[in-house]
């Protein structure tokens, strides 16, 4: 009996000592063990765990939804103020279809807490690094990417137009939604200020070359354009896979290539396109400009691709397609015509063109020609000048070799060969383009073969010219002496 009431009074006061434990212990710790947050939200499983905290996905019981629950600890110095900081930033950008929401925050004695909308398709890095079925999605469908891009542009401007600059996007801050859209996270190094004296902030790779280094107390960089650049690396990380650069710092090998010609982003990226290649490169990483660059994707982008296989099959659906056979009469009659002209043809086919259709095109070309001259003489379109002057650094920028123009003019001008390959530059542009032509063409980023040609044509002229008179001296001078 002794025994039996003292087993008892051990049990309960076991007990009270673990619901002192348990009292004593942190809510959100808690939680992890499988109580109720704040009476509402049920641990499912961890996300992902960082030195500051951890991102777990949880069971909202009000709603039946997931939520992602982010917890930073207050015991680290600085977290406290950057988790603040977020909820701060989050609060003040309000709604947008693509941030990723804040849905509630509080503290717990150890740890700042952040309940945010669940994103189910985790994030790009792992998208397109572990080759998921979205990741090879964004770099196969030019419509998927151009929508992507479309989004991931919108936010950046939304939050501008609200006084935030991210400063910190990059892949693994751009989640994915199960059917392809896109929400912008973790906003806890936006900053308010467009001039910003703080530099080193965000992720190396991604950073503009502007934000990097060692620089005076009274020097700022423009955090807006900043972002830019950051939207352009990601955007090529995604359809390639890998940075162009550990750091935009000339000690780098590939940013120091890079400020050299631009154009060594096609060796890096060989599959990368002339129409990829303006949008990215040239409107977001070098002019800053998200509106220009998200019109490129959209027009060009989408229709022609961004990679030259993408460009490939573009060309394949302009340039061939499977012809209507027609029947016995039609046939008939139109050998019946093509006979009486007397004409010949090649490979049993024969083409009829419209002299008078022809003529109008060639005067559209020369009034098109005429006016894109006249804009150039008076300065049209002249841009403000980029954070980095890549141009300065190299007399040719990106100039096609001359073996790849004329395959250009051969098979027109939307063709695959608008740009040499990596294979033709190595081996043609060995020795700078200026060198084969004259000095009137230097300042074009394209070769005008059509005068290149009648130049040298004209030349050839001349000199049978000059020899035909030597010739007629030379029997005048015969006569004579007879």
């Amino acid at each position: 009996m002794a025994t039996t009431v003292l087993e008892s009074k051990l049990t309960n006061h076991l007990n009270s000592m673990s619901s002192n434990f348990k009292a004593s212990m942190d809510e959100y710790l808690q939680y992890e063990k499988g109580s109720l947050l704040r009476d509402r939200y049920r641990f499912l499983t961890n996300l992902q765990n960082g030195s500051f905290g951890k991102v777990t996905c949880a069971l909202d019981t009000t709603t039946n939804e997931k939520v992602a629950i982010k917890s930073m600890k207050r015991s680290v110095p600085g977290v406290s103020f950057m988790a603040r900081h977020e909820i701060s930033v989050m609060k003040r950008l309000g709604y947008h279809p693509n941030i990723c929401q804040l849905l509630e925050s509080f503290e717990t004695r150890k740890y700042v807490i952040m309940v945010l909308e669940y994103i189910p398709g985790g994030d790009m890095y792992d998208a397109i690094h572990n080759h998921t079925d979205l990741g090879m999605a964004y770099q196969d469908d030019t419509e998927l990417f151009a929508r992507m891009c479309t989004q991931l542009v919108d936010v950046i401007q939304y939050a501008h137009s609200k006084g935030i600059y991210h400063r910190d996007v990059k892949p693994e801050n751009v989640l994915l939604m199960s059917d392809g859209d896109i929400k912008l996270c973790d906003w806890g190094l936006a900053t308010s200020a467009i001039n910003c004296k703080d530099f080193n902030v965000g992720t190396e790779k991604y950073m503009a070359p502007e934000a990097l280094g060692k620089h005076s107390s009274s020097e700022t960089y423009n955090s807006r354009l900043a972002d830019s650049w950051s939207v352009g690396i990601t955007l090529l990380f995604t359809l390639f896979g890998k940075c162009p650069f550990r750091k935009a710092l000339p000690s780098d090998v590939n940013y120091s290539n890079f400020l050299k010609s631009k154009a060594f982003l096609y060796d890096y990226y060989p599959n990368l396109s002339s129409t990829g290649f303006l949008a990215i490169v040239d409107r977001f990483m070098v002019d800053r400009d998200l509106v220009a660059g998200i019109e490129t994707i959209n027009s060009d982008g989408v229709r022609k691709g961004f990679t030259l296989d993408q460009e490939y099959k573009f060309e394949l659906l302009q340039g061939f397609h499977t012809p209507i056979e027609d029947s016995d009469e039609e046939a008939e009659d139109k050998t019946e015509k093509y006979e009486s002209t007397g004409d010949g043809h090649l490979g049993g086919e024969f083409y009829m063109f419209d002299q008078e259709a022809v003529n109008e095109l060639d005067e559209a070309k020369f009034t098109e020609d005429s006016s894109v001259e006249e804009d150039k003489e008076n300065n049209v379109g002249v841009r403000c000048s980029p954070p980095i002057d890549i141009s300065s650094s190299s007399g040719h920028t990106n100039k096609m070799s001359v073996s790849s123009s004329m395959k250009s003019y051969m098979v027109g001008s939307s063709s695959l060969f608008d740009r040499a390959s990596p294979s033709i530059m190595n081996s043609v542009d060995t020795i700078p383009e200026e060198e084969y032509i004259n000095s009137s063409s230097k300042n074009e980023d394209k070769l005008d073969i059509d005068n290149y040609i009648l130049n040298f044509q004209n030349i050839l002229k001349t000199h049978d010219d000059s020899e035909d008179d030597e010739l007629s001296q030379n029997v005048l001078s015969s006569d004579t002496l007879c």
